[in-house]
């Protein structure tokens, strides 16, 4: 078949759709035809350029589309003008080729899908690919579809998961150099000189990579594009202590600490020195720590977490707070100026005041101009 993907811009700095690409190489190793219309890399925030693109390519059998949730309103001009120019085609949602769909509205207001991937899409697309033009899809387990006006569900069950399945990512499916030029960074103090960086994943949803596996990517990554650093989107690295000794292991035994740093996120803590120091050894360069989140900030403990970072000498990291009360604000400021950690403003909550922000000496928060339900503070090393 030929499969027809489309990667919705995304918020922030651009990020490689790793689940996108994993999905791609299955599909290429069943036989079957791919091309990618990358809108998140070409920043198209309207469907102009996917009609130009449509008009001069192929009929394609099968279109997928993803953030159908996150990007709900472009998702729909998106698929309202891919059903208009390939009425033909069946076409496939997903939110980010990883997590279930959480609203059964979304569905509900997606006529024009045919059917939603409900989790893992690198597990769950073969078999959907298997039945995709009898739309039979209640024979196939990670699907949520309309029937009669209703959502229907094919749970997605654990069974069905070969911890071997982590494919490497069909790289060449989209322009890795826009990727790499987005990304990369200046090296040391030579400003003409980049760092070459690049972002992973080895999860989806609750599911994980074996370390062999994952091991093998970073690999790859180093040997096509010559990279000098990864960047891991796991939400929670270090959630499992054996898995981190036993990457740790693979990582060194394959030598990759002489050429590649990586940068780690986490909401696991607290982490024993020894952890802390093997990663340190092995190339961390920087821990992203959601600690307090939602919570009251607790001086104590970040002083605790702040001492066990410095004492493993991890070179860089930083500390994200949630806070709902200038009083809280006014609370890790002080701790802040006393820790000699500078304070990092991302989001003021909508009861905050330009006064009192600026009270707080939080002018850059006012220059961004964002204003938002909660605040949150990074203290950065």
């Amino acid at each position: 078949m030929k499969i027809y993907f489309v990667n919705l811009p995304s918020d922030g700095k651009l990020r490689l759709n790793n689940a996108m690409l994993g999905t791609i190489q299955v599909c290429e190793s069943m036989g079957h035809v791919t091309t990618v219309f990358d809108a998140d890399s070409n920043k198209a925030l309207n469907p102009n350029l996917l009609k130009i693109d449509l008009r001069r390519q192929i009929d394609w059998d099968v279109v997928m589309i993803d953030k159908i949730e996150t990007k709900h309103q472009l998702a729909k001009e998106y698929v309202k003008v891919i059903k208009m120019m390939r009425p033909e085609a069946v076409i496939i949602g997903t939110e980010d080729y990883t997590n279930p769909i959480k609203e059964s509205e979304t569905i509900i207001n997606f006529k024009e899908v045919n059917v939603f991937i409900d989790g893992f899409a690198e597990v769950i697309m073969p078999g959907l690919l298997d039945i995709v033009f009898n739309q039979r899809f209640d024979q196939t387990k990670g699907t949520v579809y309309l029937y009669n006006g209703a959502v229907e569900r094919v749970p997605f069950t654990d069974e069905t998961v070969d911890p071997f399945y982590f494919p490497i990512p069909s790289y060449d499916s989209v322009n890795m150099i826009i990727y790499l030029n987005s990304m990369c960074e200046p090296l040391g103090d030579y400003k003409k000189a980049q760092k070459r960086v690049m972002n992973v994943l080895w999860t989806r949803g609750k599911y994980r990579a074996l370390p062999e596996r994952a091991v093998e990517q970073a690999s790859a990554l180093r040997n096509m594009y010559a990279i000098d650093e990864i960047i891991i989107d796991d939400p929670d690295f270090l959630d499992s202590p054996s898995w981190v000794k036993q990457f740790l292991k693979v990582w060194n035994d394959n030598s990759l600490y002489r050429y590649m740093s990586f940068i780690i996120k986490t909401v696991s803590w607290p982490v024993d020195d020894g952890l802390l120091w093997n990663l340190k050894e092995s190339g961390c360069r920087r821990i992203e720590i959601g600690i307090g989140v939602g919570v009251e900030f607790n001086a104590d403990v970040i002083h605790g977490v702040v001492d066990l970072l410095r004492r493993n000498l991890i070179q860089e990291w930083d500390i994200t707070f949630k806070l709902d009360s200038v009083a809280t604000a006014r609370d890790l400021a002080s701790f802040c100026k006393h820790e000699n950690i500078k304070c990092k403003t991302i989001i003021p909550t909508s009861v905050i005041t330009e006064a009192n922000l600026q009270l707080l000496g939080l002018q850059n928060l006012l220059d961004q101009g964002k204003f938002d339900d909660v605040i949150s503070y990074n203290l950065v090393a």
